[in-house]
């Protein structure tokens, strides 16, 4: 937008614009339409780069939490003013982009056509990022040199080659014509990976051609909108290119344990507006029989309902509702089952990423169906972490916990293999995890030594008998001698063997376990569904989360009543975290119990 030659007046652009039009509004509906697959706009602080007469920046104001709509021509302010009048939610600068300073972060910058003006367009991108909430957006648009529109211009003689500018070009003060390589490239050498990538207002004609039909109603509203699907579904030829992206995080890996550490106050960010954590059941199938685990046991049908895999309209429900409530920090998708069984499981983590719902996905898999191609697709997912439950480094042992044929070394060949296509792949995720349960034996340093070199960490965790439902001793067919205090630390929330004896269970004030079948329960523990408070079919995640069930949960283990649940009379699992909210005041404890966030 800075010209240092001074070639063009930006006021003086402004009549060579016409965009104020139902076929130009359009076009910013089918942006924000496909940038709303990446972000809540309506609980999002927006950066606008370009307001130019404020068509995008009306429907931000009805659609975002805010709108800060920067321009560098008076004239265009004051026609975008004028156009949303007094709305209170957005603040108007008048500056250029390259000179634009404000101490604010912000959770979505919009750059709608606007690189094409820029003369040093990495400069400015690279710029930008500190106005950039971490897990934020940056969507940009821009014309695309190999539009049907403008290869039809070639074709006629019009134009000598797809990237030569057009008059129109020219008049509106444009430096180039994009492809997605160079875009591309320019957004990830700026600091930024790219997270969507979608094709814009796919045309055969020129927009001033477009225009005219739309007006002369020869072009209608329903075949604009099956013109947007042709442009995603036909990026190359689309009459522009768009683009989503997120700052680069640091290459440096946060382990398993160091994510884990790093928590919060409780009395600081209790009531929590949504679930920090969530755990979504793909499937509660498994291909492994272990001693230690209720899936095993005979009566696991009668209890809990018949296995199955999560459909995908379920799963993606459940991402629109989390959406639709904020972000996670963490969704693990894990339940009672082996993730990988589930025929779409990489799907599942793409659309989880694409939809940016959570700071951090991870999967929990016992590894036996770790293939080449598997292996190679969790990599390019953009899986964060991978969890890895290796049950004995020894055949008899091994075979013995987990009933199966499997042999512990086809376990550590599957580690070894994605390590080592992670590393061919020059990627740093997801972060392999391998841990096994406290052997209380040599087999803890052997089994240390053994995958210390193909994965990212290894640690010892301590056996758990799940909620206790109905005096069943599932640790005791794992720790036969009975070693394990229950009411310690986890290993991955610190150090080991520390008591936390604590009165009121937190996870009920934090997290949430959906099953494969919909239901909704507090913890991933409860295994016989005792603490249900809901099925996600029947109601949105928020309605749940701010639902009389729950509320009435989390009540009863305030006033110290854990007792009068089947699955929460016998648990120890509430002993293995080191949140803590005892103590708190009457009036704290009444704050989070009538919390109804946004409803």
């Amino acid at each position: 937008m800075k010209n240092k030659n001074t070639d063009y007046d930006l006021n003086a652009l402004v009549s060579t614009y016409n965009i104020d039009n139902m076929y130009e509004q359009y076009k910013r509906f089918e942006f924000l339409d496909k940038l709303s697959n990446y972000i809540n706009l309506k609980k999002s602080t927006v950066l606008e780069f370009g307001c130019a007469t404020g068509q995008m920046t009306k429907i931000l104001s009805k659609r975002a939490k805010s709108v800060t709509a920067v321009d560098g021509s008076a004239k265009f302010i004051k026609k975008a003013k004028a156009k949303v009048k007094k709305t209170v939610n957005v603040k108007f600068y008048e500056s250029y982009f390259e000179d634009f300073k404000i101490d604010e972060k912000y959770d979505c910058i919009i750059m709608h056509h606007i690189l094409e003006h820029i003369e040093n367009p990495k400069h400015l991108l690279s710029k930008i990022k500190a106005h950039l909430n971490d897990g934020g957006v940056l969507a940009i648009s821009v014309p695309n040199a190999h539009a049907l529109s403008r290869q039809l211009a070639v074709k006629m003689k019009i134009l000598s080659s797809v990237y030569e500018l057009t008059d129109n070009d020219k008049n509106h003060g444009h430096y180039r014509v994009y492809d997605w390589k160079v875009l591309e490239k320019e957004v990830t050498e700026s600091g930024f990976s790219i997270i969507g990538r979608h094709g814009l207002s796919f045309k055969l004609f020129s927009d001033k051609q477009n225009i005219k039909m739309f007006n002369a109603k020869i072009i209608t509203e329903k075949q604009i909108k099956g013109l947007w699907q042709l442009g995603d579904e036909m990026k190359e030829v689309a009459g522009a290119i768009m683009i989503v992206a997120q700052k680069k995080q640091s290459t440096k890996k946060i382990s398993f344990t160091e994510k884990n550490i790093k928590r919060n106050k409780l009395i600081d960010i209790l009531p929590a507006k949504l679930p920090l954590g969530l755990c979504i059941e793909p499937t509660n199938k498994c291909n492994f029989r272990c001693v230690q685990c209720p899936v095993s046991s005979d009566d696991f049908n009668k209890i809990v309902g018949k296995r199955k895999h999560m459909s995908m309209s379920l799963y993606k429900k459940i991402i629109k509702d989390i959406k639709n409530m904020g972000r996670l920090n963490n969704l693990n998708l894990y339940g009672d089952g082996e993730p990988l069984l589930h025929p779409n499981i990489i799907e599942m983590i793409k659309i989880a990423k694409i939809n940016n719902i959570a700071k951090a996905i991870t999967v929990t898999t016992n590894a036996s169906l770790l293939t080449n191609d598997l292996s190679n697709n969790l990599i390019d997912s953009g899986l964060d972490y991978l969890r890895i439950s290796v049950y004995s480094i020894y055949d008899d042992r091994f075979k013995k916990i987990t009933r199966t044929e499997y042999k512990p070394d086809l376990i550590y060949n599957n580690v070894a293999r994605i390590f080592k296509n992670r590393a061919i792949k020059n990627k740093t995720t997801p972060f392999i995890y391998v841990k096994i349960i406290d052997t209380y034996n040599e087999e803890n340093e052997e089994f240390i030594s053994k995958y210390s070199s193909i994965s990212d960490e290894v640690n010892i965790e301590t056996p758990m008998n799940w909620n206790g439902y109905n005096d069943i001793d599932l640790m005791g067919n794992i720790d036969e001698k009975h070693k394990t205090n229950t009411k310690t630390l986890q290993g991955y929330y610190g150090k080991r063997n520390v008591s936390n004896n604590k009165k009121i269970c937190t996870t009920p004030f934090l997290s949430l376990n959906i099953k494969s079948n919909g239901d909704v329960c507090i913890c991933i523990v409860d295994w016989n569904k005792g603490t249900k408070v809901g099925n996600i079919k029947t109601s949105s995640l928020s309605e749940i989360w701010y639902g009389k069930n729950l509320r009435e949960f989390r009540k009863m283990h305030i006033e110290g009543r854990k007792h009068e649940n089947e699955s929460c009379k016998n648990c120890d699992f509430m002993y293995c975290n080191p949140d803590n909210m005892d103590g708190f005041s009457s009036q704290k404890y009444n704050d989070i119990l009538n919390y109804k966030g946004d409803l």
